[in-house]
């Protein structure tokens, strides 16, 4: 089989063009110091990435919720403890009151 100087030209023109692509694909990457730019970069970690994201959201959702129980949970606390205060008054000033007869 003979290999002619076109056919050796036109591969090495391929070579030089991927190599070409994949150093400007480096080079995006390391000036963007993001790896996945769009998700057809790499599905699987495009994908990755989203249910990390959701994950994360539901968590700060969870922490928000947990927060807001815990203030109305102290706003309870006070409430009762305000209650209590009052009965126990009432009390001490029902045990000093003079009795009527």
């Amino acid at each position: 089989m003979r290999v002619t100087d076109g056919a050796v030209f036109d591969s090495m023109k391929r070579s030089l063009v991927a190599a070409k692509s994949r150093a400007m694909d480096a080079q995006e990457t390391a000036s963007g110091g993001v790896r996945v730019s769009k998700p057809s970069d790499d599905p699987t970690a495009a994908a990755q990435a989203r249910i990390q994201h959701s994950r994360e959201a539901l968590s700060k959702a969870g922490v928000s919720a947990a927060n807001q129980a815990s203030d109305r949970l102290q706003a309870a606390d006070s409430a009762l403890n305000d209650a209590n205060d009052a009965i126990s008054r009432a009390r001490q000033l029902a045990i000093r009151a003079p009795r009527a007869r």
